[in-house]
């Protein structure tokens, strides 16, 4: 969404949002992965998948952020979405 004209009627101070990473981007093996997991979680041969690509596990999980902590207390991630 283009922030420019909500900023010029409203005076946007803050914007809050949401981004979500696709598994895919690991490849095929991060797409193994969770596949995998996903399986092994819904057979109940798991509790929770096992994790070798990623640094958690993804089925069912949601992960509060991803890459590394900067300086400025944002990640690397949330600040490529500043700089677009």
């Amino acid at each position: 969404m283009a922030l420019w004209p909500l900023h010029k009627l409203f005076k946007v101070k803050r914007v809050i949002m949401s981004t979500y990473q696709a598994a895919s981007g690991a490849g095929q093996p991060g797409m193994d992965e969770l596949k995998e997991g996903t399986r092994a979680v819904l057979s109940g041969e798991r509790e929770v998948a096992e994790k070798k690509i990623f640094a958690h596990p993804l089925p069912f999980n949601v992960i509060p952020h991803i890459d590394k902590f900067q300086e400025n207390g944002y990640t690397k991630e949330e600040m490529k979405v500043t700089w677009e």
